[in-house]
């Protein structure tokens, strides 16, 4: 039985997460939809149609997260279950926190662990460190500040969280191989008819 199912076999764990959804996954929930909106008055089908709706999410979304759960610190699967729901939400945390002064202290507060062992089991279960996560953040999110906006470039370093212009260069060199001169001028190719 795949992590993702509780012991029940039909109770799902649905994991908080933002996912590329690939043609397969689209497909199915169109299905799914079509076929909810020919049976809206039954409420049997609508109830099945529900259940095969979360399985279908949870077995093509939420796969590769098995593996990550897998790895999680716990005796049995529904301690690496929680284990994993915690890392999952700080995960998101960084990914999708506009603020630049991310504190590691008080994401593994956040987790309930110390700050050495969040530290460790952050890199056992996603192969990375919080540092490494919220630095590689940061620069994707400062090359899509560069894309759009014009901001000068002093203004989208300081505004993600690097020191100063410099850092963020030598970010985006290391990351993407390029300045955010050649960003922005990528950009202006692009708009160009």
């Amino acid at each position: 039985m795949s992590p993702l199912h509780a012991h029940s076999g039909t109770e799902l764990t649905l994991f908080p997460a933002i996912h590329q959804a690939n043609g397969t996954a689209c497909k199915l929930l169109l299905q799914i939809m079509r076929a909810l909106a020919v049976a809206r008055q039954d409420s049997g089908v609508l109830a099945r149609a529900d259940v095969f709706s979360l399985g279908v999410v949870a077995g093509l979304l939420q796969q590769p997260f098995e593996s990550l759960i897998a790895r999680c610190p716990g005796q049995n699967l529904s301690k690496r279950k929680a284990a994993f729901l915690r890392l999952q939400r700080i995960r998101n945390f960084i990914s999708y926190s506009t603020h630049p002064e991310i504190n590691v202290t008080a994401l593994a507060a956040m987790a309930n662990y110390s700050v050495w062992h969040f530290i460790r089991v952050y890199d056992s279960v996603f192969g990375e460190t919080p540092y490494a996560h919220i630095s590689r953040c940061r620069v994707d999110r400062a090359r899509k500040m560069l894309e759009v906006s014009e901001e000068c470039v002093s203004d989208v370093a300081l505004s993600v969280g690097f020191e100063n212009r410099a850092t963020l260069t030598r970010a985006l060199k290391k990351r993407y191989g390029v300045s955010p001169l050649q960003i922005r001028q990528g950009r202006a190719a692009v708009c160009l008819p």
